[in-house]
């Protein structure tokens, strides 16, 4: 059942509800209201309320199927050859930054060991001032 079905049967629910009364002018200033009977508006109340829950069954299955596929597909996505090649350039990626980095340590490490092997050239036993 589509949500604009719910829609309308809830608020044919309520205008039943508020409007259920009928007024009819018998006369000059003269006014007869007739009530529905109660075991009928209790029986349509009822009929509302089945509705409902049907209408709201319906949509819960439909969001499920929804989801559903947007999973399958996702899944369609992530296995797809662009997909495998993304994720193998990533890799590629963070092979690399790892190079770099080993490379930049080491680089960094050499530059330390030169600067030492300097301030110890430039600081003999007894050049203290």
């Amino acid at each position: 059942m589509p949500i604009k079905r719910v829609v309308l049967v809830i608020v044919t629910g309520i205008a039943l509800t508020l409007f259920g009364c009928k007024v009819e002018k018998t006369g000059d200033d003269t006014y007869k209201v007739k009530t529905p009977d109660p075991q009928e508006v209790k029986q349509e109340t009822k009929e509302a309320g089945q509705d409902i829950r049907e209408g709201a069954q319906e949509v819960g299955r439909e969001a499920r199927e929804a989801g559903q596929d947007i999973r399958e597909g996702a899944r369609e996505v992530a296995q797809s050859p662009a997909a495998q090649e993304i994720a193998e350039g990533a890799r590629q990626i963070g092979k690399g930054v790892g190079i770099a980095a080993r490379d930049a340590t080491a680089a960094a490490g050499r530059g330390i060991e030169k600067a030492g092997k300097e301030m110890q050239e430039k600081s003999k036993p007894g050049d203290q001032q």
